[in-house]
């Protein structure tokens, strides 16, 4: 028996989102997960490679800043890389939508990717800086902003619009969902935190045992190994990229109720080409 794919078009409950979440990340496993080592697995490895060694350098230097340029370094590829895992989940769903539910290929995700790749990290460095902005301006305003501007990226490329149409468009939508936009984040994000402490932390663990039975402290490993598992826990960043997708179908359809309208009018075409089979086969 085959199992029904997820319908992204549809008004979702907080269980609904988070099931069809994890539904969506089943079902898609090995096709998504393709298009990520693809894709972002080169993203990934030179944040790695670039994180370890402005670590590395930063250990031996005495004469630190607390935002050296170290510091906007790493700031700048963690916010390419969150940005890349971004693109390329949301350009998957994309296609999965267009392509009537049907898993896309890595060389399709990846034509996505170049098109809305420069668009999408710029608004993503914009969309950052005004959270953090809020966030300076006595903390509420940027409580506000994270929910709401969590919806731009995901309207920029499932509508293929602009910053500023994405910017106004994602009030509109979240005007009486704030609450529930919140609760959607602040769950996934426990779930993803929690998966990346069980991949960072064990490695992290052993070294400091061999470390302490060895009685030799070796810094520079901890930090390439923290790098590394880092980078690689990346990879459930996934999950509250789709979930926040199915969050804007959702108050999409609620407002514009896309999905109802086209099986009303795929319904009378149906049924005519159901009686034009039907005759000739008489």
């Amino acid at each position: 028996m085959v199992k029904q794919r997820v319908e992204l078009n549809r008004v979702r409950e907080f269980g609904d989102v988070i099931n069809d979440t994890i539904l969506f990340f089943k079902q898609n496993f090995r096709p998504l997960m393709n298009a990520y080592f693809v894709i972002c697995g080169f993203f990934l490895v030179a944040g790695a490679a670039i994180q370890i060694v402005v670590e590395l350098r930063d250990l031996q230097d005495n004469n630190l800043t607390p935002f050296n340029l170290s510091y906007w370094t790493n700031l700048l590829f963690s916010s390419l890389d969150s940005a890349v895992v971004a693109l390329t989940t949301l350009s998957y769903i994309a296609l999965y939508k267009e392509k009537g539910k049907e898993p896309p290929t890595v060389t399709e995700v990846w034509g996505y990717f170049r098109y809305y790749f420069f668009r999408v990290f710029i608004s993503q460095l914009i969309l950052e800086a005004c959270v953090v902005v809020g966030f300076f301006l006595c903390i509420f305003p940027g409580v506000y902003l994270l929910p709401v501007l969590s919806l731009v990226i995901p309207i920029m490329v499932l509508e293929n619009t602009s910053l500023n149409y994405a910017f106004s468009y994602c009030f509109k939508l979240i005007k009486e969902n704030w609450w529930f936009m919140l609760g959607v984040i602040l769950l996934l994000f426990i779930i993803v935190f929690a998966a990346m402490a069980l991949v960072i932390v064990p490695p992290l663990v052993i070294i400091g045992g061999g470390e302490w039975l060895s009685g030799i402290n070796s810094n520079s490993t901890e930090i390439i190994a923290s790098a590394i598992a880092s980078n690689l826990a990346r990879v459930f960043y996934i999950l509250p990229i789709i979930a926040i997708a199915l969050v804007y179908f959702s108050l999409a359809e609620q407002i514009h109720a896309t999905s109802l309208m086209q099986r009303i009018q795929m319904f009378g075409k149906k049924d005519t080409r159901d009686d034009q089979t039907s005759s000739e086969q008489y």
